[in-house]
């Protein structure tokens, strides 16, 4: 996919506004409706694929080391901080390490509970970290690297992705 590079948007509306008249401004407005349309579809698409590139790569470190990926790669995934412990891994990457390690549905508070135990300095500082959490895994479905469902009473569950049992 080829993302199309189009004047600023600033001049766009400037230039339509000015030799259209005030009658044709809802023509500009549809227009920049459409184009916002067409980006929002574009980085659905480009943060889909990025996530399946992700996916892909900690598949293969889990299967061949991490070592494989080389350093810059390794950064961008934060393995290196996570497996030298010499860093301090992000919430986000946490959630998605405690989702892999899971072979079971968790609800928010269970997976806080399992950070909070695994992960303390995590979430040291933060205020509100169910809703963080559900911030982050509403995300990650959207990324596609987590599924969600309900368990048995009603409560919204959250796994790895990969993983082929339901939800």
């Amino acid at each position: 996919m080829q993302i199309q590079e189009t004047q600023p948007l600033e001049l766009a509306l400037h230039t339509d506004l000015n030799s259209a008249g005030n009658a044709d401004v809802e023509h500009v407005v549809t227009k920049i409706r459409k184009e916002l349309d067409s980006l929002h579809t574009e980085h659905a698409v480009i943060v889909k694929r990025i996530a399946l590139i992700r996916q892909t790569l900690h598949g293969l470190a889990g299967v061949f080391g991490p070592e494989l990926l080389g350093g810059d790669l390794q950064n961008l995934l934060s393995f290196r901080a996570v497996q030298a412990g010499t860093g301090s891994r992000g919430l986000t990457e946490t959630c998605r390490r405690m989702l892999m390690e899971l072979s079971t549905p968790v609800t928010v508070h269970q997976l806080c509970r399992r950070i909070q135990e695994r992960c303390p300095d995590v979430l040291a500082n933060n205020k509100k970290p169910t809703a963080s959490l559900s911030v982050i895994l509403r995300r990650l479905v959207e990324y596609g690297e987590a599924e969600n469902g309900l368990d048995d009473s009603g409560k919204r569950t959250w796994r790895w992705a990969s993983r082929d049992s339901e939800v």
